[in-house]
């Protein structure tokens, strides 16, 4: 939302109202809620709170714990690599295991996750198992893939994670789960152009409970486009502004040479 960790209660207030109103539901629609630093705070100097996770989680739902959708485990994880322990997420995820049992989770977080180091996230993802991350938080899109880093091997230098830049891909790429000790991360670009990126979207994944997914974007048109239009649109204006003026003198004074 706009500035939601820093709104007083009543522009907080305000700001879901237009958020629900932007984001129309269809009856039966399931929707999930991820808090990023806009609302929750966590960047820069914005120090995430109790406070403002409460204000959030009173607004929308918690900010942690298991969704079950028909195949699928969301696991919501609210997590900081660098601000929480992996000793912290372990403990958290512990307390959800029991509700994890769908044959396919993805973990929902704002923040990335495989691109860190590996002894901040390893321990968390081995305990998760999930076969996707949604990710969000860099206003890019990407797809990160590591083919072993669910495997044994706790070699803090094997992490072999690399990335498919998918920022002007148009359709959509085939992602595979079948491979147990692999796991994937997309990441969703923004959607907002507040964010100062060229390129905002919506992604949309469909997932296929046999273990495979496609994914692709729904890219917005580019506000630097419309806003160059403006301008050179308000260029223009003196220009065609001194042309009419031209023309109008140069019909008034043919008119009063014939007369």
């Amino acid at each position: 939302m706009d500035e939601g960790s820093k709104a007083t209660q009543e522009e907080y207030k305000s700001y879901v109202e237009r958020f629900h109103s932007v984001f129309y539901l269809m009856k039966g629609s399931k929707v999930i809620y991820v808090p990023g630093d806009n609302d929750i705070g966590g960047e820069g100097g914005d120090v995430r709170t109790p406070g403002k996770i409460r204000r959030f989680e009173s607004h929308f739902e918690n900010t942690t714990g298991v969704v079950k959708v028909h195949f699928l485990d969301f696991i919501k994880l609210n997590w900081q690599v660098y601000h929480s322990s992996p000793v912290q997420m372990k403990s958290i995820i512990k307390g959800m295991v029991q509700q994890m049992t769908s044959p396919i989770r993805i973990v929902l977080n704002h923040e990335p996750v495989i691109v860190q180091m590996k002894n901040m996230v390893y321990p968390v993802l081995k305990m998760a198992q999930p076969s996707l991350l949604f990710v969000g938080h860099w206003h890019a899109s990407q797809l990160y893939t590591c083919d072993t880093c669910l495997s044994s091997n706790e070699d803090s230098s094997h992490w072999p994670v690399h990335v498919q830049d998918l920022q002007q891909f148009k359709g959509f790429v085939t992602v595979d789960f079948t491979n147990l000790i692999s796991v994937h991360e997309v990441m969703i670009p923004t959607c907002s152009y507040r964010m100062g990126t060229s390129s905002m979207g919506y992604g949309v994944a469909f997932i296929k409970k046999s273990g495979s997914m496609k994914y692709g974007v729904l890219w917005l048109p580019s506000r630097y486009y419309q806003l160059y239009a403006y301008l050179a649109a308000l260029g223009a204006l003196p220009f065609i502004a001194c042309l009419l003026e031209v023309v109008i003198f140069l019909r008034s004074f043919s008119r009063q040479r014939w007369t």
